[in-house]
């Protein structure tokens, strides 16, 4: 499977989508018991149905926790040195060389 350009890319992104995930969870699971009850129970004595209160309550209210993870998200998603380095070593044909692999390559194998 990691011969081929195309399926290196799609498992070095299994990989690291299921390396993270797990901490992902956990932030979205802490930003769901963050949410206040009261506003529940206000729109259930108002007669919200459950559509309702997903898309006006608990969306909206974890809009800030969704930017957090998904800057997280992004910082992370940059440090992926590790598993290309283990899982390809920069891949067939260079399809998964990252720029830190380049850098590491050149500052330890470079004859300069």
């Amino acid at each position: 499977m990691l011969g081929k350009p195309f399926t290196a890319m799609v498992v070095l992104n299994f990989v690291g989508s299921w390396k993270f995930f797990g901490m992902m969870m956990v932030y979205w699971l802490a930003g769901l018991q963050s949410l206040p009850t009261d506003v529940y129970e206000t729109a259930k004595v108002d007669g919200a149905s459950s559509w309702a209160v997903l898309q006006y309550i608990t969306l909206p209210l974890l809009a800030p926790y969704a930017v957090v993870i998904l800057l997280l998200t992004i910082v992370n998603s940059m440090n992926v040195f590790d598993l290309v380095k283990i899982l390809t070593g920069g891949g067939p044909l260079h399809a998964t060389k990252t720029a830190d692999l380049y850098i590491f390559r050149y500052a330890f194998f470079s004859r300069r």
